[in-house]
């Protein structure tokens, strides 16, 4: 029975095709429901939307642009102020759009997709693009500052290749020990590892073609710009005269104290190592998505009507948060909906907006209005959601399973883990999955009252089986239409009290 803000509604789910663009699609049905609403009948309020997948997209993508944005801003800075030439700048942020355009040929040629974690990647290692190019133009830039001060200046072509293959293995080195540390991201399991192995090969790609370009296209663009530069005899920019005359000090001074300086490096390691354990262990931060999942679920058995009504109660309960803009709830499922729930299960789905409150906060207040009912409440998100039943058959973030074949007794050791389980600091809506025994006819056969009316066992049971369960007789056609005609005992000759007094 589904509900909107505490309003009997009608809730439409829309599941695309793998290949879909989210988006795209979400822009379509936005549209056709836009003209359906235009021809509602009176008395049904316009269509509106409980949960929308591109919001998160939308906002994931924002994310990962605006951190290009900043870093394109702050990697084309810093070369600018220790250089302090428009020349060597332009040179070493080449480096960037030639190492991007190199990484999305490597993915068209793998027929690898550009997504959210692709793009996350790339934002990481845009600040790394052009560390490889400035190593190598400031290298550049020295040595030709030195050749020109030569009374027989030697070719420019040489002394740039020679300044080029003087920091090609320190750069190959570098490169190779960065791309080392993102290779245990290939070999993590479950989510973690289908996230993030995308961001590491975008990662790797682009580190790789900014290697390349800055012993290949770094050295032919100095070529053609450095060597007739009016400033090349100028010096250091004064940051870097500034920067060399502090570290000078710093390292005077240290040499003076070099065994209180190791002591405290010491102090600092074995600090470091110790403080390990309290390290969160979570690899993945929790998502944001705006919106909640909370389900409802009451003892198996309860009537429709009731759970309706407890639904509806918790739906009032919900909606006094003040983060809440809208809920739509759904008790029961239909017989071909994708997920098998009974009348028992309610889930909602909120709609949260932003506040001075985050988003923990508003999720313990929410669980704390619901304490009040009668049932067992777990409160997620809906990507986040799903994402846990793939990967453990629930909806939880942690999944204890217990295996046997005695009921009961699972029962018992369910029921001692679920009290050894909530005393463990941070756990949250703690349950045992709701399992009911199913009704069950035995029927026994009396061989000897059997054999004494001249009655087969065999021939028994399988009338028994014709009359409780049924035999298919014929096939009734009307129209396009099929109907197996089956003879069976009536209703009130097939339940237990009947069949103990034949």
């Amino acid at each position: 029975m589904p509900a909107g803000n505490g309003k009997p509604a009608v809730i439409l789910s829309v599941q695309k095709q793998p290949s879909a663009d989210s988006v795209t699609l979400t822009r379509e049905v936005e549209r056709a429901m836009a003209d359906l609403a235009k021809a509602r009948p009176a008395g049904v309020d316009a269509p509106q939307f409980l949960f929308r997948q591109a919001d998160f997209i939308e906002r994931s993508v924002g994310n990962v642009e605006e951190a290009l944005r900043d870093g394109a801003i702050l990697v084309a800075g810093d070369p600018f102020l220790f250089l302090l030439n428009v020349r060597t700048t332009l040179i070493s942020l080449t480096a960037i759009p030639v190492s991007l355009l190199a990484t999305a040929l490597v993915f068209r040629y793998f027929g690898l997709s550009i997504n959210t974690m692709t793009l996350g990647g790339l934002a990481i290692a845009i600040g790394e693009l052009v560390d490889d190019a400035v190593v190598g133009v400031e290298n550049v830039l020295r040595r030709l500052r030195l050749n020109r001060a030569l009374e027989h200046p030697r070719p420019v072509a040489e002394v740039i290749a020679k300044a080029t293959l003087e920091v090609r293995s320190a750069i190959v080195y570098a490169t190779i020990i960065i791309v080392l540390v993102f290779v245990p991201l290939f070999v993590l399991p479950g989510i973690e590892g289908r996230l993030f192995t995308p961001l590491g090969v975008a990662y790797i790609v682009s580190i790789l073609a900014s290697m390349i370009v800055s012993v290949t296209l770094t050295p032919v663009m100095a070529y053609y710009l450095l060597p007739r530069m009016k400033q090349l005899g100028h010096g250091d920019s004064p940051l870097v005269k500034v920067l060399k005359r502090w570290d000078a000090k710093l390292l005077n001074w240290s040499f003076g104290h070099s065994r209180s300086l190791l002591g405290a490096a010491l102090v600092v390691v074995l600090v470091a190592g110790a403080a390990i354990p309290l390290f969160p262990r979570s690899f993945l931060p929790p998502f944001n998505e705006g919106t909640l999942t909370v389900s409802l679920l009451l003892e198996p058995g309860t009537s429709l009507g009731e759970s309706n009504r407890i639904g509806a109660l918790a739906e009032q309960l919900v909606m006094k948060v003040p983060e809440v803009t809208q809920v739509g709830r759904r008790t029961g499922r239909a017989e071909l909906d994708e997920h098998a729930e009974g009348v028992h299960s309610t889930e909602m789905d909120v709609d949260l907006e932003t506040s001075e409150r985050g988003r923990e906060a508003v999720i313990n207040d929410i669980r704390s209005r619901l304490v009040s009912l009668p049932v067992v409440s777990n409160v997620g998100q809906p990507i986040s959601h799903r994402l846990d039943h793939l990967l453990s058959g629930v909806r939880a973030q942690i999944a204890l399973k217990v295996y046997g074949d005695d009921l009961d007794t699972l029962r018992g050791l369910a029921e001692d883990l679920r009290g050894r389980l909530a005393q463990v600091p941070g756990v949250t809506d703690l349950q045992i999955e709701k399992q009911v025994r199913i009704p069950q006819t035995k029927i026994r056969i009396d061989y000897d009252e059997a054999a004494r009316y001249g009655v087969a066992p065999g021939a028994l049971l399988r009338g028994l089986e014709q009359m409780v369960g049924g035999e298919r007789i014929t096939q009734i056609i009307e129209g396009n239409r099929r109907f197996d005609l089956v003879a069976r005992l009536p209703e009130s000759g097939r339940g237990m009290h009947a069949l103990s007094t034949c």
